[in-house]
């Protein structure tokens, strides 16, 4: 079943998140409600953070140790030294908060990092967790996939999370998902809706996009032209990549969630076109957005 491949993204939970968030952050019954109608539609992978907040803290009091739990470690700080002993406290730390003993994945939130200086002792720290059955998983939460074999080839990790949405289009280089597939490992795909920017009405766009109007204009004729709605375009055009194991999914509430679980039981099968205009690195980037193009 489809929605078994959705991964309950949970930055909402401890964050104000998203270009199109209106509601600001999840209250904590809502948190309930939504964890609730994800369990019963067998949802059962959760994707936070240590940076996320309140999130970690949330889950824990909610009870979460029939999920496939993945968190993320922030980038180390210059001045550590004892890099084994930084990873560590982080996780356990993770675990007080989520109240477990163990957790399914544990991904960094800086792939960079594994390429610097200090990179093996970061992944032979992440390799300690794992063979001590603190993790079933290691992996990274990658931004650059241009990078990503480099980051695979240094070490072997499980777990890959990759943004991947219909106006970015690069984990789907086949190349890349033979490569990850070959290597065994699990692709999560984030980033569906574009932290929302897929989501919002027409004339809705912000200024600071006007660099990719015209692929906008072409986005909202290409959905008038099928009828279609941005969600299950979004949805489906992801769900129809085979390789991608978990798609990540942020909801503000339950009928969000209700929706997204619809859309995925959906049989039928979505022809989305190739974009004729240019697809801007700041428009694919959230990380420049704010910044000056």
């Amino acid at each position: 079943m489809n929605q078994e491949r959705i991964a309950l993204g949970t930055v909402q939970f401890g964050l104000d998140y998203g270009i199109a968030n209106s509601l600001g952050r999840v209250a904590e019954g809502e948190v309930t409600n939504i964890l609730n109608t994800a369990k019963i539609h067998r949802i059962r992978t959760l994707d936070t953070a240590i940076s996320y907040g309140d999130s970690e803290s949330i889950l824990g009091n909610y009870g979460v140790s029939d999920w496939d739990l993945i968190t993320k470690i922030p980038t180390k700080p210059q001045t550590v030294q004892d890099v084994k002993g930084w990873v560590i406290d982080n996780v356990e730390c993770s675990l007080k908060r989520l109240n477990l003993a163990k957790i399914y994945g544990i991904m960094l939130h800086d792939p960079d990092q594994v390429l610097g200086y200090q990179g093996k002792a970061i992944y032979e720290a992440l390799s300690y967790l794992k063979n001590n059955n603190i993790c079933e998983k290691i992996g990274l939460s990658i931004y650059d996939i241009g990078k990503v074999e480099q980051y695979v080839s240094a070490y072997d990790f499980d777990l890959v999370q990759a943004p991947l949405n219909i106006f970015d289009r690069r984990l789907m280089d086949p190349a890349v998902l033979r490569m990850l597939k070959s290597r065994g490992i699990e692709i999560h795909a984030r980033s569906i809706f574009l932290q929302g920017l897929l989501l919002l009405k027409k004339g809705s766009v912000p200024d600071g996009f006007l660099h990719s109007k015209k692929l906008f204009d072409e986005w909202y004729s290409w959905l008038n032209q099928e009828d279609v709605d941005p969600i299950e375009a979004c949805l489906k055009f992801v769900l129809q990549v085979k390789e991608i194991d978990r798609i990540v999914i942020g909801v503000q509430d339950v009928g969000q969630l209700q929706d997204i679980i619809s859309i995925a039981d959906k049989k039928g099968f979505l022809q989305v076109p190739q974009w004729q205009s240019e697809i801007h690195s700041q428009l694919i980037n959230p990380g420049l957005w704010h910044r000056k193009s």
